[in-house]
């Protein structure tokens, strides 16, 4: 039977495009801009999925459902009150929301593709195939995990999966060109719990490194295995099996091994063997370069002692960078930007405001766990950085209560089982020290000077030794910004003295 045009169902979304003005934000589009109409106008691309993705207790009537529509308050209301003619529901499950394709929601849409892929559940006994199926299904943006699906990388790697006649193993992922599919891939496989959990950190660390020890022959190539493998990594690997993250001691270990390689690689270019380098071969090549090979002081101290060089030192470089600092008002600004800029992310807020008011290290930060974090009506929000919990008074606690609620970060992966406060683009695995500086940075944010004032901030207004206890430092690091105040020494002569000065202003 054939219905009218009247009577046949919209195909998708209703859309209409044009150099028009969104009835809603009030942007305008150009004329390759997808517009979608709603009963008070056209409205752009970004405000229908804002629509199509609200649910709640409705405005005007109570109920709780799809919000796609506004009242005359700007609050969203639901498709009933909003006297919009079009049906939201999906045809298979019956939800309200985004309508994918053919009249199905992203979920269903979803379910389809995955069974498209890797084979539908019923006509499969692989186990593997099914955890990852409702994994992914589960998610909390399944239309994110419809983008990632168009992928002709992703769809050949989980067609791969589903035609591989055995259960798949981190072994059978290493034979693998290694490309971000195959990274994202595993790291889903292991939240699911199909694959057990590895120091992915560890084992890139172990490549690189044989890479790095493949460049050289005879002498050198013993040099840098021996400093390499039996030093760092053999460092790294006990940091693992202890179950501390290794990323920052991986980071380091690159930079030292890259210092030593590049310096026998320019040894070699001059036919000098490392047995026979003098001082004056280390001083050219330190005067030559860029500060970063200093670095190799490292790789000196470790053949002296290890008796393959003669001895050979590296001055001391006086970085400037501990001088860094913002001043007082300056930190004060910043706090109140990231208190109210409603513009910026909730996780680059709640970022900056750790390091603002606590001058917490971004590689803390980002491994920092979710229940590092109290909060109750009784006694509000607090944080461990160390032994004993610290408070978080308002207003800065709801930056750091709404970034918890919203903290997902990727496309593909559910974060509800993520432990992390700042999660990263992989399953299970929480944002590194790189990504955060990159987001202050964009942000303006001079993040040593930054930290270095906030710590001297909070050291000028309580003994060091205290908020070393309360923040996770060393009172060495702390006595350090002490001293760059003079209040050691004002302290202790405020203590012989104590009546002295003391109504100054």
């Amino acid at each position: 039977m054939m219905l009218s045009s009247e009577s046949r169902r919209p195909k998708g979304r209703p859309r209409a495009s044009g150099d028009a003005v969104c009835a809603r934000c009030g942007e305008r589009g150009s004329d390759s801009t997808t517009k979608y109409s709603f009963p008070e106008g056209i409205i752009c691309g970004r405000c229908y999925e804002k629509a199509v993705h609200t649910h709640g207790p409705c405005a005007t009537c109570g109920s709780d459902r799809l919000l796609p529509g506004l009242n005359e308050y700007r609050e969203p209301i639901c498709v009933t009150c909003a006297g919009l003619d079009r049906d939201f529901r999906c045809t298979r499950c019956a939800t309200e929301g985004a309508i994918f394709r053919k009249g199905l929601c992203e979920r269903c849409a979803l379910s389809d593709d995955l069974n498209a892929l890797l084979g539908h559940p019923s006509h499969s006994s692989r186990t593997d195939l099914a955890h990852l199926r409702d994994y992914l299904l589960r998610v909390e943006r399944p239309a994110s995990t419809l983008t990632w699906l168009r992928s002709a990388k992703v769809k050949a790697l989980l067609r791969w999966l589903a035609e591989n006649p055995e259960p798949v193993t981190h072994a059978a992922l290493d034979a693998l060109p290694q490309s971000p599919a195959v990274r994202h891939l595993r790291s889903l496989l292991t939240g699911t719990g199909v694959l057990g959990h590895r120091d992915e950190s560890l084992t890139r660390f172990e490549v690189w490194v044989r890479a790095k020890v493949a460049l050289f022959a005879g002498e050198h190539r013993r040099a840098i295995e021996r400093y390499a493998i039996w030093y760092h990594l053999r460092r790294v690997r006990q940091l693992s099996s202890l179950g501390q993250d290794t990323h920052p001691a991986v980071h380091n270990a690159k930079q030292q091994v890259t210092a030593a390689v590049n310096f026998l690689v320019w040894l070699q270019e001059r036919h000098v063997p490392l047995a026979h380098c003098e001082q004056t071969d280390v001083d050219t090549w330190l005067t030559e370069g860029n500060t970063s090979r200093y670095t190799v002081r490292g790789f000196l101290e470790f053949t002296r002692e290890a008796r393959i060089a003669p001895p050979l030192f590296v001055p001391t470089r006086h970085a400037r960078a501990r001088t860094r600092r913002i001043t007082s008002e300056e930190r004060l600004a910043r706090i109140r930007y990231y208190l109210t800029d409603e513009s910026l992310t909730l996780s680059a807020r709640s970022v900056a405001l750790l390091l603002l008011l606590y001058g917490q290290p971004l590689s803390r930060v980002a491994a920092m766990r979710l229940d590092a974090i109290r909060d109750s009506p009784e006694e509000g929000m607090s944080i461990t950085f160390s032994d004993d919990p610290v408070p978080v008074p308002p207003p800065f606690d709801d930056v750091l209560r709404r970034h918890i609620v919203s903290r997902a970060r990727t496309r593909t992966v559910s974060v509800s089982a993520n432990p992390f406060l700042f999660p990263g683009l992989r399953a299970s695995s929480h944002i590194s020290r790189e990504q955060l500086k990159a987001e202050l940075n964009m942000a303006g944010v001079d993040v040593l000077a930054a930290k270095n004032t906030s710590l001297d901030e909070l050291v000028a207004a309580m003994p060091a030794p205290v908020v070393a206890d309360a923040l996770g430092y060393s009172y060495g690091a702390l006595s350090k910004h002490e001293e760059y105040g003079g209040l050691r020494y004002r302290r202790y002569v405020h203590g012989m003295h104590p009546g002295d000065g003391a109504d100054e202003s």
